[in-house]
C-alpha cells in the first residue's frame, strides 16, 4: 500500500469519528508512517468487556497505542490517558504494546518535557507525548 492509499483509507475511516483532532492526527499518520497499519478504535477483548484504543499503529517493532485527548494542557492530557493506556496494554496479564502516545493540540512546556522522561525512567512506562497541529495536521516530535 502506498502512502497516498494509506492516507485515503485513514481519512475515510475517520470521517465519522472526531475527538479533539482525530481526523488531523490520522491524516498526519497517513503522511508520516509509511508501511504501518493504522487502526481506529482497536478493540481489545478483556473477557468481561471490550475496550477500544483510539488509534493503534502496527509497526515492525510492535504496536503503538495512541490516545487522543482534549485537555487544558499536556499534564492534563497525560493524566487522562495513562490509566487507559495501562489497562489497554496490560489488563489482566498482557503486554500488548511497545509504546504509548498521548496526542493533543497542547504545546508542551519545560515541566512537561521533564515529567515524561521521569515517568519513563521511574516506572518504565513507554509513554510519550505528541502535539498535533490542528492547522496542518503535522505531529510534533516525541516528548
Amino acid at each position: 500500500m502506498t502512502i497516498t492509499e494509506l492516507a485515503k483509507e485513514v481519512n475515510e475511516a475517520a470521517e465519522d469519528y472526531c475527538v479533539g483532532g482525530i481526523q488531523e492526527f490520522r491524516r498526519a499518520m497517513g503522511r508520516n508512517r509509511g508501511g504501518c497499519e493504522i487502526t481506529k478504535e482497536w478493540k481489545i477483548n478483556q473477557g468481561d468487556r471490550d475496550a477500544r484504543v483510539d488509534v493503534v499503529i502496527e509497526t515492525g517493532a510492535g504496536p503503538i497505542f495512541c490516545e487522543i485527548k482534549v485537555a487544558s494542557g499536556v499534564r492534563a492530557a497525560v493524566r487522562k490517558a495513562v490509566g487507559q493506556l495501562l489497562e489497554y496494554a496490560h489488563w489482566p496479564n498482557e503486554n500488548r504494546s511497545r509504546k504509548w502516545w498521548v496526542v493533543s493540540k497542547e504545546t508542551p512546556i519545560a515541566k512537561d518535557r521533564a515529567y515524561l522522561p521521569r515517568l519513563r525512567s521511574l516506572y518504565q512506562l513507554p509513554v510519550f507525548y505528541r502535539q498535533i497541529s490542528i492547522d496542518t495536521g503535522d505531529l510534533g516530535p516525541e516528548t
